[in-house]
């Protein structure tokens, strides 16, 4: 099976320039975004020792279905909010944990949001320390 390798080069409003990798299948005629997660698909802030992915895709197949922050445990005061790309809040998630307190690409109002970028603000209450980046949400 012969897989492409695309790098994409996205320069966001002149202040940083982000590389991602995607990788096409031409049997497929389409991404393939279920691959381990590597630099393409997660965000690791060294500081805190987290890993955030950057893909969701809430459609219930039980892989990616909500957004995933590996070592959040070890900051259990935090506060998530999620924002769109005009900038609108969309959802405030109060001690995320990735159990009972997780985003699953819904809104305030718990409807799916459509598919495309959204813009996090990660705060460690404790630490006074906030995070942020992107996630896409793709299939929703």
């Amino acid at each position: 099976m012969a897989m492409a390798r695309f790098n994409l080069i996205i320069l966001i409003t002149g202040l940083f320039i982000l590389t991602t990798a995607v990788l096409a299948n031409p049997l497929k005629n389409r991404a393939d975004f279920s691959s381990t997660p590597d630099s393409s698909i997660v965000n690791s802030e060294q500081d805190h020792n987290l890993v955030i992915s950057r893909l969701l895709s809430p459609n219930g197949d039980g892989v990616n279905d909500y957004w995933h922050i590996q070592g959040i445990d070890r900051f259990p005061e935090n506060r998530v909010l999620i924002y769109n790309r005009w900038g609108d809040k969309v959802n405030v998630i109060k001690n995320y944990n990735n159990q009972s307190n997780r985003w699953d690409g819904k809104d305030e109002h718990n409807q799916l949001v459509p598919d495309g970028t959204y813009y996090y603000m990660l705060e460690l209450t404790k630490e006074r320390k906030s995070l942020n980046g992107w996630i896409y949400i793709i299939g929703g």
